[in-house]
């Protein structure tokens, strides 16, 4: 499955960093492996691009029982540079810097469980593999899944 996304920015977007850009995305499955690849491309600064990519397998212990194994990602294309005026009491004082380029990598465990022919029930904890950024130590998940 292929798929792309035209993203544009909008005065109400709830990401202040919202700009117009691309998002291809590449996904496919096999019995029992899964496999993603999404990339984000910023229109405005090409160095603000990140790829984003996934990979994982699922494993069925017992027919209701299913073992969930992934490996997530996100990873900059290049560094940061940021110019902003922040405002004091002596007026205004340009403030500029650059932020590493990052590379965000996590383990994805859990478990799905069939409760009925229609719902499934999925229990996860999102491990980082990697020390970019400000994250727990572990991020639990979960979900209810049902099909009509």
């Amino acid at each position: 499955m292929r798929v792309v996304a035209i993203l544009s920015a909008h005065a109400r977007s709830y990401r202040p960093d919202s700009e117009r850009g691309i998002r291809p995305c590449s996904a496919g499955s096999r019995r029992g492996l899964r496999h993603g690849l999404l990339g984000e491309v910023n229109a405005n600064d090409l160095s603000q691009s990140r790829v984003r990519y996934a990979i994982g397998a699922t494993i069925q212990a017992l027919p209701p029982l299913a073992l969930l194994l992934d490996i997530i990602g996100s990873s900059g294309i290049a560094a940061d540079h940021f110019e902003q005026p922040f405002a004091t009491a002596a007026g205004v004082i340009p403030v500029s810097g650059t932020v590493a380029r990052t590379d965000l990598v996590d383990l994805a465990v859990g478990v799905r469980i069939t409760v009925t022919q229609h719902v499934l029930v999925h229990l996860d904890a999102i491990v980082p593999l990697t020390e970019d950024g400000i994250r727990p130590n572990v991020v639990p998940a979960g979900g209810i899944e049902a099909t009509f």
